[in-house]
């Protein structure tokens, strides 16, 4: 009896430990390849993004986010998917579907974050073929496995990144840190807008480094951060972007970016009408003097003005010129005299830029009206 009691209790502790050994088995994940279904894709068209991972020691709940990295993202971060529980061995599993646009960007990274790790750099490229855009695998990307999760540090003890400077006058600006804790491998980007989405533009600058509390690094970036490489035909804005990546847990992830337009600005500084007293000799008759300036920080191109009057119930155009450009900051000023074209009390109107020509911040400041004094 004795006996038989002992080889139960054996037997009993042997479940329990096997259970315990279960229920704290830990399976491993790791990245085999990334697969684009159908590739080429034409616009339009949705190519399906599946990775193909190995599940070894216990079954796994595998989670994905899939993060778009080149352009960079805007808005909120992906969500995290829950794809079930896989047991041991190889699986193939969507993770991601990407509908082609109309006017696909010419190169497009993702980063796919599953359990286990991460393929960073998984990148399509565009293309054109006789039925127009498409988009093709430029980059399978790179498996990276998941570094051990660091003990959370309370939000206040951490770094805190920030710009200090203003893009569109300062050639020096400073990557400041001025939470309490140390920012590790800082980096930044300079990004195009164009056709309404940001684009990179050269590749990452400011030397990866360490900040610590209240340390910071000049960053020379020129007007408009020209020194940093050029932007596509058509930016509208420029930016640069602190930690890109969003690797850098912060107090406040809001203040990474620094903005600015990169159009002209025309606006009438000064536009009146008067009639001179003339000596002998001189040309009598009405004159307008106006001023335009340019404060915007995009250089302007060429673009016209025009005066009109307006009579009989209508604006009727009587004088105007084209000006072969005009730099940001700088100002031109012009005298007519347009003798008897214009009568006292009349309402004459300056336009610049009335074609439309040159893009700016504010299109509301391109008119100004005056009033036709009386002769001396």
């Amino acid at each position: 009896m004795k006996r038989m009691v002992s080889v139960i209790g054996l037997l009993a502790v042997g479940l329990v430990a096997a259970s315990f050994s279960l229920s704290f088995a830990e399976g491993i994940v790791t990245g085999r390849s990334v697969h684009f279904t159908p590739h080429p894709a034409r616009t339009g068209e949705i190519m399906k993004i599946s990775v193909r991972v190995a599940v070894g020691g216990a079954p796994v709940k595998l989670t994905a986010s899939v993060e778009q990295t080149t352009p960079r993202h805007v808005g909120p971060p992906p969500p995290t998917v829950l794809l079930g529980t896989f047991h041991p061995g190889d699986h193939l599993v969507d993770v991601y579907r990407y509908n082609i646009p109309a006017s696909p960007p010419e190169r497009i990274c993702f980063s796919i974050k599953i359990t286990g790790g991460e393929f960073r750099n998984a990148c399509l490229k565009r293309g054109r073929g006789v039925s127009g855009w498409f988009m093709d695998v430029e980059n399978y990307g790179q498996w990276v496995e998941a570094a051990p999760a660091p003990a959370p540090v309370p939000s206040a003890e951490r770094p805190d990144l920030r710009i200090s400077g203003n893009l569109a006058v300062d050639d020096l600006f400073k990557i400041e840190n001025i939470g309490r804790g140390t920012a590790h491998n800082v980096r930044a980007v300079k990004e195009c807008f164009v056709e309404e989405r940001w684009v990179r533009s050269g590749g990452e600058f400011g030397e990866t480094r360490m900040l610590g509390p209240g340390e910071s690094v000049p960053v020379r970036i020129g007007k408009l951060g020209r020194s940093l490489g050029s932007c596509p035909s058509g930016t509208t804005k420029v930016r640069v972007v602190v930690d890109p990546q969003n690797e850098i847990a912060e107090i406040d992830e809001n203040n990474n970016v620094s903005e600015a337009s990169t159009l002209a600005d025309l606006r009438i500084i000064k536009f009146e009408s008067y009639y001179p007293i003339v000596g002998v000799g001189g040309t009598p008759g009405y004159r307008l003097n106006f001023e335009i300036s340019n404060t915007g920080v995009g250089d302007a191109g060429s673009f016209a003005w025009e005066v009109s009057v307006f009579r009989d119930g209508e604006w009727r155009s009587f004088i105007g010129e084209k000006i072969a450009g005009l730099d940001s900051g700088k100002r031109v000023e012009r005298e007519k005299n347009v003798g008897v074209r214009v009568r006292e009390g009349e309402r004459i109107r300056l336009r610049v830029d009335a074609l439309n020509e040159v893009p700016e911040t504010n299109e509301e400041d391109n008119i100004r009206e005056a009033t036709v004094p009386r002769k001396p």
